[in-house]
């Protein structure tokens, strides 16, 4: 994919760009009173921004917190370089509009990346977790397979028509007479005895909630750097 086309795929509005720009430049702020503000002239009390308008721009991984700046990451920089570059169209978006509407990450850079990665990663997880419970579902219908067996072998000999609430007594083995009388095959006259010697319990079936995808780490703020950005020059 081309510059020109990651800088399109931003989707940034106008005033995205410049925060991320003021942030490039180290101009974004919070003050001893919580409240963000943009500072364009050292010393002077700066305009305030309101912090809702970050989130996407910090959940797409082109903004940080640190400490009490609003830092860009190697993506921000990175973005403001293409769109300073390329110029796409802004997007027409009001600050509500920009609060709630998710942006993506920049194609190519870090967030994508560590989000294919942890994307793969949740995948092998739910897989395992798939594969477990297939292996436990079989276990249990071939216990239950098994019990039905036997449990019909008891039945015959007891005169028994119908189950319900009816269990074979734990380790039951035919005698002589009742497998000669009721022709009980060898193989399951066999599983009897084996079951007496060593009763199989019922297999649990794991239960396993849905799998959450992983809430990753912020990255980390980009170096300093001494230029400042205006998206919007001639």
């Amino acid at each position: 994919m081309s510059d020109k086309q990651r800088a399109h795929a931003l989707q940034w509005s106008a005033g995205q760009a410049e925060l991320v720009a003021a942030a490039d430049a180290g101009q974004l702020r919070y003050g001893q009173d919580g409240v963000l503000r943009e500072h364009p002239q050292p010393g002077q009390a700066g305009r305030t921004v309101a912090d809702g308008r970050l989130v996407p721009l910090l959940r797409a991984g082109f903004l940080t917190r640190d400490g009490e700046r609003v830092a860009v990451t190697a993506d921000g920089r990175a973005a403001v370089r293409l769109w300073r570059r390329w110029r796409p169209a802004p997007v027409e978006r009001d600050r509500s509009e920009e609060r709630q509407t998710p942006l993506r990450p920049l194609l190519g850079g870090e967030e994508a990346a560590r989000r294919a990665t942890a994307a793969a990663e949740d995948e092998r997880r739910r897989a395992a977790e798939r594969d477990d419970l297939y292996s436990a579902l079989e276990r249990l219908h071939a216990w239950e397979a098994r019990d039905d067996r036997l449990w019909e072998v008891w039945a015959r000999v007891q005169g028994i028509t119908y189950r319900l609430g009816r269990r074979r007594p734990r380790g039951w083995v035919p005698t002589a007479e009742e497998i000669a009388k009721h022709f009980i095959a060898q193989e399951l006259v066999d599983e009897l005895r084996a079951d007496a010697e060593s009763p199989q319990e019922r297999p649990e079936v794991p239960h396993t909630p849905a799998l959450r995808s992983r809430e990753l780490p912020p990255l980390p703020a980009a170096p300093d750097a001494a230029e400042q950005l205006d998206l919007f020059a001639p």
